[in-house]
């Protein structure tokens, strides 16, 4: 049955079973800290692109680099900055 509901899957959407994953190049994400806005981390995530072109060169860049994007983590204000208070001090059970 799991055989069967996998090849139905993968008719319906063909392109999943048809990507390819080059495992030759490498993902960079950035992520964000504590107070930083949705809009910034993208920004952020442009620049590091940037830096990376400007370092490597772009025909480096491109064999190399497979994607440059952001993960964002949504900020809490001040409980972020008592929770990374407690894991800097290497406390257990910091706010749970």
């Amino acid at each position: 049955m799991k055989k069967l509901f996998l090849l139905f899957f993968i008719w319906l959407y063909p392109s999943i079973g048809f990507s390819t994953i080059n495992e030759y190049k490498t993902d960079v994400y950035f992520a964000n800290g504590i107070f930083t806005i949705d809009g910034a981390a993208k920004d952020n995530a442009f620049l590091l692109k940037l830096s990376i072109i400007e370092k490597y060169g772009n025909t480096e860049y491109k064999r190399r680099i497979g994607e440059v994007g952001y993960s964002y983590n949504q900020t809490e204000g001040f409980w972020d900055v008592i929770e990374s208070f407690f894991q800097k001090a290497d406390w257990d059970g910091a706010l749970r």
